[in-house]
């Protein structure tokens, strides 16, 4: 990986790949041209190919950075409509059942 910014060896940073979102990485070693990195939680091989079809930049960021990089991408995905309807519905039932149960 390459950087503009003078990485310490252990440090742990962020590291942004293409198709795959941000993961944590620490500095393991000093290359030619460039930092070797090891993620904290290994990506899988469909991720790798994803990174390395994308052909775009590598965006690193320092680890006490973390807030901005949190905020800028939610992990969050949302459930398809029948589950949420369900949910829903399923839970005002529940309430009215505990309602009937306390009070009657």
């Amino acid at each position: 990986m390459e950087s503009a910014e003078e990485l310490r060896l252990d440090q742990t940073i962020w590291i942004g790949l293409s198709g795959v979102g941000i993961s944590a990485a620490r500095v393991v070693r000093r290359i030619p041209g460039g930092w070797a990195c090891q993620f904290m939680l290994p990506i899988t091989e469909r991720e790798h190919q994803a990174a390395l079809a994308a052909r775009s930049t590598v965006v690193a960021t320092p680890w006490t950075d973390l807030q901005t990089v949190a905020a800028a991408e939610p992990d969050a995905t949302r459930w398809p409509f029948l589950a949420r309807v369900a949910f829903v519905v399923g839970s005002s039932v529940a309430l009215w059942a505990a309602i009937f149960w306390i009070f009657f």
